[in-house]
């Protein structure tokens, strides 16, 4: 697969069930349950290396955007870009510190045939690094306008609980389906 594939199908996954997502769980919300994109971004990474990182960030501008699209009605352009660009570093730079922190794990025990390294695995590529998309992601939307003050810690809460459902469900399962398949590399 070539890395102009790879890039389109991590942009396209992460795009696809990020805009679900938002539809599921209802135009109004700013933050749902499960992120299935996260888990999808951080094995992009553990997979396909750094090389993914720019159709990680341009994912989740795009949803963010067309999220934002559909929660305002009167949308001020240069604070949704903003808010956009905030989110998406601060989602890209959580799945570059999930994946690396579970590259060190994978490096030490390849197979996670210990508990602890199954353990420490599924934490560090989800509730850990989910620490730093939902701790930006809220002070973005915050300063953005999109939250208000009272509901700053319960965005957050649900925030990490999203990112880290998705790092610890999701990003195990394509680790193991492209395991199975062989295009890693």
């Amino acid at each position: 697969m070539t890395l102009t594939a790879r890039l389109a199908a991590t942009y396209g996954a992460y795009v696809l069930v990020g805009v679900l997502s938002v539809l599921v769980a209802g135009t109004h919300q700013v933050a749902v349950p499960i992120w299935i994109g996260f888990g999808i971004a951080v094995a992009a990474i553990l997979i396909w290396r750094n090389a993914m990182l720019p159709a990680i960030f341009l994912a989740t501008a795009s949803v963010h955007a067309i999220q934002y699209a559909l929660i305002n009605e009167t949308v001020d352009h240069a604070v949704q870009a903003a808010a956009s660009a905030g989110v998406a570093a601060g989602s890209t730079l959580a799945a570059l510190t999930g994946a690396e922190l579970g590259r060190r794990i994978l490096l030490r025990d390849r197979s996670l045939g210990s508990w602890t390294s199954a353990i420490g695995f599924v934490l560090c590529t989800g509730p850990i690094a989910a620490l730093i998309s939902s701790g930006l992601a809220t002070l973005v939307l915050r300063s953005a306008g999109e939250i208000n003050s009272s509901n700053l810690l319960f965005t957050g809460a649900v925030w990490w609980q999203g990112d880290a459902l998705g790092g610890m469900l999701v990003t195990p399962i394509l680790l193991a389906a492209f395991c199975i398949i062989g295009d890693h590399r």
